[in-house]
């Protein structure tokens, strides 16, 4: 559990069970992930590369198996209104993870070095059509709502940098908060301190060096300063220069492209040499471009998003102790809600007061025994699953969650708790609870939920627990890395009897044993508590339930008076 869950301040909180299959209304779940390139390029090639490796993380088809993603082509009609085409992956009610990948493609307002290209655009102009796209309910077809439902991780490049900036800070004014910002050498157009390769182009772009805004929850940047088009640091942002980890000795001819296959070597894990599509990653790169505590690109980067589940709460430098640690780049305005040292690291966004939304930051549970669960990957991009809580037979351990949320309205928001079997609710989830959450003011609140009423109703299995907060705009959605296992269901414990039978020739012990859950169960023996004998076997098709099983052992024989019995389920 992260430290925030300290520093919680309890509410009374009621809760109703509305029923243990509740699916019937049309929502997302899992992360977003919109990556968008720079000048002169398109979302082909590397964009497409990254979008497609970062889909089949080994994270994620750890858990979810092979299927992959939704993948999306995001792009512009003539009159610059939106399209988007399903390029890849699963479809929605198919999608066990629930994740949604945006490949934006802005050209041609993103430019090219023709002087005489009139159709370019400033960031300024192009990042607010995008961001409300993302809060457009009608953008992508069979979702039930706006891609902004969910947790939103953006990833520009170059000017896409600015670009990213500025669709964050259009959903800030919109009250919508961003979870991940990831900047790769952005290089606005004439800001910055930057000037332009075309003099005739005199569009201003936006703010990369000032553009973590207020509405970001946690922000990265990665660039270089060895040759022009240099990339600027974030003020705010976690950083990490590359300029002495020789971008200039591979890949691509300029060190400014090398920043993202550097990040794609974060995102794709596998064994060197890789190719993005238009340059390789080989063996000698991987062992000289990331420092030791990167661990080859499979410890920095992509790592620390929702999706890979780094922790980004690291106060370790990952390469010296200048470089600054993952914790600088989570938002120190909210620093009360989020247990982090106080700062002012966010650039202010002037919000819209007719377009207040309700926002979910962070979502955690606690309660169970934990304990820490293998990915299964390959060793070379192995990681290991945020914590498992394992609901055993201790009935004295509740469930328990740790929810911080954003709320600036006037009314009381409506929280929906509940379960699912994978992380996608719009193919199903189970029991949920109902919490009425007050406004939280104009900064974040942090509040312990007591998760027993979902404790109580979860057969043997595994879960996540997923947490929907809904305002009259949006509702935004939000998925507790902690998995819960159940091995032993509150209510299913064994009876056991044992008496003697006299209506046999031969008096003998009786045994019955009392079984309120399905499975198979066998009864075993034992004279020493230690070696065990199968007496017999029973099979119980559904609770409630009752198998008697009968042993005869003469009273009075040899052994008979330490004589032990146990009745166990198997795993």
């Amino acid at each position: 559990m992260p430290s925030s869950a300290r520093l919680c301040k309890p509410l009374c909180i009621g809760f109703l069970i509305t029923g243990q299959f509740l699916a019937t209304t049309p929502s997302e779940a899992g992360v977003v992930t919109l990556i968008t390139h720079g000048w002169t390029e398109d979302a082909k090639g590397w964009v497409t590369a990254m979008g497609k490796s970062a889909a089949s993380h080994p994270i994620r088809v750890a858990e979810f198996g092979p299927q992959s993603p939704m993948i999306y082509l995001m792009s512009f009609n003539p009159d610059r209104s939106l399209k988007v085409s399903r390029i890849d992956g699963e479809s929605p009610l198919q999608n066990p993870s629930g994740d949604i990948f945006l490949l934006l493609d802005w050209q041609p307002y993103a430019g090219d070095l023709n002087p005489f290209t009139d159709s370019i655009q400033s960031t300024q102009i192009i990042g607010p059509l995008v961001a409300d796209g993302l809060l457009s309910p009608s953008l992508i077809p069979g979702l039930g709502g706006p891609a902004a439902r969910l947790p939103i991780h953006l990833i520009g490049f170059s000017r896409g940098g600015s670009l990213v900036c500025e669709i964050s800070k259009r959903l800030g004014e919109r009250s919508v908060v961003v979870d991940h910002l990831t900047l790769l050498d952005p290089h606005p157009n004439r800001n910055d301190g930057f000037t332009t390769l075309i003099p005739s182009y005199t569009f201003v772009d936006g703010t990369a060096r000032d553009g973590v805004y207020q509405n970001v929850l946690f922000a990265e940047c990665f660039y270089q300063q060895v040759t022009f088009p240099e990339g600027t640091p974030a003020r705010g942002a976690f950083l990490r220069s590359l300029s002495s980890w020789g971008l200039n000795s591979g890949g691509y001819v300029l060190p400014h492209e090398d920043v993202h296959l550097w990040y794609y070597g974060t995102v794709e894990t596998g064994e060197s040499p890789l190719s993005d599509g238009s340059a390789t990653l080989d063996a000698t790169l991987r062992a000289t471009w990331y420092a030791p505590a990167e661990a080859q690109g499979r410890r920095t980067g992509y790592h620390n998003s929702l999706r890979a589940g780094g922790d980004r709460r690291a106060v370790s430098p990952p390469v010296d102790a200048s470089s600054g640690y993952p914790l600088l780049g989570l938002n120190q305005l909210w620093a009360a809600a989020l247990d982090i040292p106080a700062g002012d690291n966010r650039s202010r966004v002037t919000v819209d007061p007719g377009e207040l939304r309700a926002n979910l930051l962070e979502f955690h549970l606690s309660g169970l025994k934990e304990r820490p669960v293998d990915t299964n990957a390959p060793p070379t991009s192995s990681g290991v699953f945020p914590t498992t809580l394992e609901q055993t037979d201790d009935t004295t351990k509740n469930l328990a969650a740790t929810l911080t949320y954003l709320w600036s309205g006037s009314v009381d928001a409506a929280l929906t708790l509940f379960c699912d079997t994978d992380e996608n609710s719009l193919n199903g989830r189970l029991a949920e609870i109902q919490v009425a959450l007050p406004p939280s003011g104009e900064l974040p609140r942090s509040i312990r939920l007591d998760l027993s009423p979902l404790q109580r109703s979860l057969p043997r299995g595994r879960y996540r627990v997923g947490a929907l907060l809904e305002s009259p705009l949006i509702a935004r959605e939000y998925y507790a890395s902690e998995r819960v296992e159940v091995i032993h269901p509150i209510g299913s414990e064994i009876r056991l009897q044992c008496g003697v039978d006299t209506s046999k020739d031969v008096p003998a012990i009786r045994l019955k044993a009392e079984i309120p859950t399905a499975g198979t169960y066998v009864m075993e023996t034992s004279t020493d508590l230690v070696v065990w004998t199968r007496v017999s076997e029973t099979t119980v098709s559904g609770p409630p339930s009752a198998a008697a099983v009968e042993e005869s052992i003469p009273l009075g024989s040899e052994g008979a008076s330490s004589r032990f019995f146990r009745v166990r389920l198997l795993q």
